[in-house]
């Protein structure tokens, strides 16, 4: 199809044929818009230097740089200028929202995408109409080419329609499209790549990430914000009108003026059934006499076939192009929230891990994670040569303390997107309350001087049985570069911590299935010696609550969950806390001590030493 083959008519003297002129809101004369004999399709990249176009699904765009809001914003082949909305959350208010703002809301993610700064002019649907050979013209309207599906309609704030096209009411080029059909408003944003918005695209661009009120806050309305039928003219109003009620992205007239179509909740675009179809009309217009109206979360609806002088639109241009034409989107840091899998994978690729311990949501977790997690050269060292584990804490029991952000999943907001009940298990892991086997370290936890706190792991389990087995790189490393999220100390670190374990495989090699590396992290000889005979006491170890069980009908409760360590021979710590097993190392061996009955609850009987050395 030839997207835009009449763009020329926007830019250059139309034919000379057009007997009624329009004006540009500066004065300057507007293009003549008539039906008019084209003989090969406008090449709108001459005007511009290659540099500055963009192709968005097929249709070029030119670079405007950011606004006033500090958002991009590119002008489309159809003159349309476009703000970037981009990826993030944003809270989504029930339809009753209200002032105060402190409202509940619900957060939702949305992906990037483009939506027109303003709505769609009389301008450019008459230019659509144009590039419609086959469209159907009679009794004052268009239809589709079928004949039968309604476009638009002569209105005296839109177009003049008759058998011979379309043509802009005098001094409506820069009016919002009414008069025009929910089908026409599909088939004009098909013609430029894009769709009409979901409710909630809608709504974020009219809201912002934070669900405001009002575009512009929670203030009323004034002739200076919006276009109502208390502070306007009763009717519609130029496209560019109202830059006092802009949107936090920069979208103008997303309160008043005309009401806009959207869809009803969100759907797959290839959704075509009737409850999928554009009817919703959003933000207000120019006949609301009411601030309730006017409201980002307003809503009402309008059948698909109507046309009349209230109603226009504006498009959205979604899809993985957006990001990839627009903005070079920053690396992003692969981080788990799963320790089991965290060690997995480490042991295999034979690579530290970083551990990120985070306590409650205070301001360095939040400075570290802005600024570090999101650098480009420590998320590329990251996610090639480490496993990133991220714990945090939430102390929930103080009331006068917010809980920490999460969207309708359970997703933490704040950097992560990862589930916070996953975050608050892992930092359970490591923590002194902690009830897992998983970690083999000390049950007294981790202990970091500074929020967040930050360890490279030694990957290698079942080689740990001390304290300094456990990590490469301790916390006290990281102590003092946190505050400033110094990049590269932490890279400095993160090289070292790898030479202690010989050759790591990256995470490209790991995952097309290579084999790992030949070369591990291994013991000191006189570790690794010490280490066979203590594989020797806890087979007595298992021997002698095995011998508990025959006195008391039971292994102690503890015993359950260090069942997986007796086969492979490891004990990394004391499992049983010191109530029914003693395992401590001294300077010439271990001594590990089976507790008897009086140490167990409502028992009674002699401790019982297994193995002495020492």
């Amino acid at each position: 199809m030839r997207k835009l083959a009449l763009l020329v008519l926007c830019l250059l003297a139309a034919c000379a044929t057009q007997k009624t002129t329009d004006t540009t809101p500066s004065g300057d004369p507007g293009p003549k818009l008539g039906l008019e004999e084209v003989t090969e399709p406008f090449d709108f990249r001459r005007l511009f230097p290659e540099s500055r176009i963009v192709e968005i699904n097929g249709v070029p765009y030119t670079d405007h740089g950011r606004n006033s809001f500090g958002y991009l914003e590119l002008k489309r082949g159809d003159g349309a200028q476009c703000v970037l909305i981009p990826a993030g959350h944003f809270t989504k208010r029930e339809y009753d929202f209200r002032p105060p703002l402190n409202e509940a809301g619900v957060l939702r993610h949305l992906p990037a995408y483009l939506i027109d700064k303003h709505e769609v002019s009389n301008w450019q649907v008459c230019r659509f109409l144009l590039d419609q050979p086959k469209a159907v013209y009679r009794d004052n309207a268009v239809f589709a080419p079928d004949g039968k599906t309604p476009w638009a309609v002569t209105h005296q704030w839109g177009l003049s329609i008759d058998a011979n096209g379309p043509r802009v009411q005098l001094g409506y080029a820069d009016y919002p499209a009414v008069g025009v059909s929910g089908h026409l408003a599909l088939a004009y944003a098909k013609w430029v790549g894009g769709d009409l918005p979901t409710d909630d695209e809608w709504e974020k661009a009219a809201g912002g990430p934070d669900g405001l009120l009002f575009p512009w806050g929670q203030d009323l309305p004034t002739v200076h914000r919006a276009n109502s039928y208390l502070s306007g003219p009763r009717a519609t109003m130029p496209v560019s009108s109202h830059p006092g009620g802009a949107s936090p992205y920069g979208c103008l007239n997303m309160s008043g003026n005309v009401y806009e179509r959207a869809f009803w909740g969100n759907f797959e675009p290839a959704d075509s059934t009737p409850r999928n179809l554009p009817t919703m009309l959003k933000g207000g217009a120019w006949v609301s006499p009411n601030w309730w109206n006017l409201r980002c979360v307003c809503r009402c609806g309008q059948n698909m076939d109507a046309m009349d002088g209230s109603v226009g639109f504006r498009v959205v241009v979604r899809g993985p192009e957006v990001l990839g034409a627009v903005e070079t989107p920053r690396p992003v840091l692969r981080l788990l929230a799963d320790t089991w899998n965290a060690y997995q994978e480490a042991e295999s690729r034979n690579v530290p891990i970083l551990l990120y311990l985070g306590y409650e949501r205070c301001g360095q977790c939040d400075r570290v994670q802005a600024e570090l997690f999101t650098d480009p050269k420590f998320v590329e060292y990251c996610n090639a040569n480490l496993v990133v584990l991220i714990g945090h804490c939430v102390r929930r029991e103080i009331p006068i303390r917010p809980h920490s952000p999460v969207d309708e999943n359970g997703n933490f907001v704040p950097h992560t997107g990862l589930p916070l009940a996953d975050m608050e298990q892992v930092f359970t892991d490591f923590a002194f309350w902690r009830k897992t086997d998983i970690v083999p370290i000390p049950t007294d936890g981790l202990p970091f001087r500074i929020s967040p706190g930050f360890y490279l792991l030694n990957p290698h389990r079942k080689h740990v049985r001390r304290w300094e087995d456990a990590w490469l790189v301790h916390d006290d490393a990281f102590y003092g570069h946190k505050t400033g999220a110094s990049r590269d100390h932490f890279l400095g670190l993160f090289k070292q911590a790898q030479q202690k374990l010989g050759i790591g495989q990256s995470r490209t090699d790991h995952g097309a299935g290579k084999p790992g590396p030949d070369m591990t992290w291994e013991e000191p000889a006189p570790d690794q010696a010490m280490w066979q005979e203590a594989k020797a006491r806890v087979q007595a170890v298992a021997a002698a609550l095995k011998r508990f069980k025959a006195d008391y009908g039971e292994y102690p409760q503890e015993f359950f969950w260090v069942l997986p360590y007796l086969p492979l021979g490891v004990l990394p710590y004391d499992p049983f806390g010191g109530k029914y097993l003693g395992y401590q190392r001294t300077e010439t061996g271990f001594t590990l001590t089976c507790l008897g009955a009086d140490e167990a609850e409502g028992g009674e009987g002699p401790d019982e030493d297994i193995i002495h050395q020492g």
